[in-house]
């Protein structure tokens, strides 16, 4: 990741925050992570009483080649949008995280992956789920199939189990 800066015009900053991804493809999660360092920056500014800068946002992915672009040709992105949706998720009062911080952790929907594998929390989400029997431990289920079957009810493998009706033993013989 690049933080550049450069003059702008008298007593003034220009300021360029670069994500800079091995992917191809740029995602919303790119620039949501851009729009977290810009609000880092932003603190900073302030508290160093800096009010004349201007700050823009760029993600740099791979090109076919697996080349990269260089900051100064790299196209920013409309930042402020970025920003809401920060606010959305960690700063407002009502924010995604706010309500998962006031939840019962029970009550906390998550989804188990194998990107859970590298998380320093990923053995807390296992634990739960083993004593709650919870669906997330079903094989290949996506967080879809998981929201969709807690929406109809079933929120443990003994009740997903319930969902198939198996032929009795005794029938099976000849």
């Amino acid at each position: 990741d690049i933080i550049s800066l450069s003059r702008g015009k008298p007593g003034s900053l220009n300021i360029t925050v670069t994500d800079v991804k091995a992917s191809r493809i740029e995602r919303t999660e790119h620039r949501i992570q851009v729009a977290a360092y810009v609000k880092a920056v932003t603190q900073l500014l302030e508290q160093q009483k800096i009010t004349d800068a201007e700050i823009s946002g760029s993600v740099i992915t791979q090109g076919e080649n697996g080349s990269l672009a260089t900051v100064a040709t790299n196209e920013p992105f409309e930042l402020d949008i970025y920003l809401k949706i920060l606010d959305q998720l960690v700063a407002d009062k009502d924010s995604t995280t706010r309500r998962v911080l006031d939840a019962p952790f029970a009550d906390v929907n998550y989804h188990l992956s194998y990107k859970c594998d590298g998380c320093e929390y990923n053995a807390v989400c296992m634990w739960d789920s083993a004593e709650r029997m919870d669906i997330a431990l079903t094989p290949y289920i996506t967080a879809i199939e998981k929201r969709a079957l807690q929406s109809a009810g079933v929120r443990s493998l003994p009740h997903l189990a319930e969902l198939m009706d198996l032929p009795d033993k005794q029938s099976q013989n000849p």
